[in-house]
């Protein structure tokens, strides 16, 4: 109907900490769990009402089970979707830094020149992710039927979310941090044709942090 203006509420939440110094990007390897403080914290925080969306990797399927597990009535459904992985770093995935520059010194160093469009490793790049993210969104705000909705994803995605709800350029989402168990909220205003958009908090860390 035109004139009809929707407001919709955005939880974005990043997965629980991994411990490890490789470069993991769309590897399906374990995360931490051991801050039940955050975890209940967050949880703690979360709309009752929500349409939930969660990564296919393991480590934001369980964030989110954790998240969930402390709802009163049965746990919550949830879909869950490929396209809120993470960036997709080829050939680098499971090496350190250090040793992607001995094994390839000029790729890595084109890499550097221009992080946000040079896919890594042969992988994806963080412009080509964010227009894969761009869609995932606007397909989840065409699906959605509660006002709230709940993502649990990776720093790349929510970086980019954030990014495309300010407008910014790929290169410039980059400078935004996005940590472990931290909630990103931002609300959506829908209505003749455009989306326009309201950042209420960017990588929220909880009262727990000094």
């Amino acid at each position: 109907m035109s004139g009809e203006l929707r407001m919709r509420h955005w939880w974005l939440i990043r997965h629980a900490p991994v411990n490890t110094d490789r470069i993991y990007g769309q590897l399906d390897i374990a995360a931490d769990f051991s801050d039940t403080g955050r975890i209940s914290e967050l949880a703690r925080q979360l709309p009752t009402d929500a349409d939930i969306y969660v990564s296919d990797l393991s480590r934001c399927q369980e964030t989110a089970r954790h998240l969930l597990s402390g709802v009163e009535k049965d746990t919550p459904a949830y879909e869950i979707r490929r396209d809120l992985r993470e960036q997709y770093f080829g050939d680098w995935q499971g090496k350190n830094y250090r040793e992607v520059e001995e094994d390839d010194p000029e790729g890595y160093a084109a890499f550097w020149r221009a992080p946000a469009t040079m896919p890594p490793g042969g992988g994806e790049s963080f412009a080509d992710m964010t227009t894969r993210i761009g869609a995932a969104l606007a397909d989840i705000a065409g699906r959605a039927k509660e006002e709230s909705v709940v993502i649990v994803a990776h720093g790349g995605p929510i970086r980019a979310a954030v990014g495309l709800a300010l407008g910014l350029l790929p290169a410039q989402m980059l400078n935004i941090a996005i940590h472990p168990l931290s909630l990103t909220r931002l609300t959506s205003f829908e209505g003749e044709g455009e989306v326009n958009w309201r950042i209420d908090s960017v990588n929220e860390q909880g009262a727990m942090l000094p």
